[in-house]
């Protein structure tokens, strides 16, 4: 499943939010995990997933029919339903490149359930396996490139040490466009020192 659904990120996140539920689809046999969800219960009454992060929804394993999605996803909403007095419930999706198969489905379930399509993100990705620098780019992005690469501008990895940087000149960046900052640095590092090896920053460097 994804980082977003893991408990380890979860227990990052849990101050976000007034109360946090977890669901699993479990093998009765073996006990197997075989679909996850997990929800923030925000203000106002909203139920909201991913409880942080870019994205949620339920996740299955791909050996899991769509009926058995299909009565996953009711009985949670059911339950959650006859708990709390919901105002309104928000589910995120993943892009398409990590599980179409899964998205349509739950598309088609969510919206027999009366759910709406607020809005679909692009879609972007970089298959690297199939990416040509000469035909992956345009003319005008290859020169813009091959002129910073003759201005002495390097592409590269930041050591840990200079990750606090990294993340200060995002910060600024964004504030001077007016973007909001989703998370603080105390927040970040904690992030990176548990999942130590599965986040990678990388910068260009003038001159360096």
């Amino acid at each position: 499943f994804s980082i977003f659904n893991s408990r380890s990120f979860i227990n990052l996140h849990l101050r976000k939010s007034i109360a946090n539920y977890s669901f699993t689809l479990n093998k009765i046999n073996s006990n197997e995990c075989l679909g996850i969800f997990n929800i923030a219960y925000k203000e106002n009454n909203i139920l909201q997933s991913p409880i942080a992060g870019s994205y949620g929804s339920f996740e299955f394993k791909t050996n899991v029919s769509y009926n058995i999605k299909e009565l996953f996803v009711y009985k949670v909403l059911s339950l959650l339903s006859s708990k709390i007095n919901i105002c309104e419930i928000k589910i995120t999706l993943p892009p398409d490149i990590y599980d179409l198969e899964n998205n349509s489905n739950l598309l088609s379930i969510l919206k027999r359930e009366n759910f709406i399509i607020d809005r679909i993100e692009a879609n972007q990705f970089i298959d690297i396996e199939s990416f040509s620098y000469e035909n992956s780019l345009s003319y005008g992005n290859r020169k813009r490139i091959n002129n910073c690469l003759k201005a002495g501008f390097l592409f590269k990895k930041v050591n840990t040490s200079g990750y606090q940087q990294a993340f200060r000149i995002i910060a600024e960046n964004r504030l001077r466009r007016n973007f909001p900052l989703t998370m603080k640095w105390d927040d970040m590092s904690s992030m990176m020192k548990t999942f130590k090896g599965k986040v990678l920053v990388f910068a260009i460097y003038d001159g360096i």
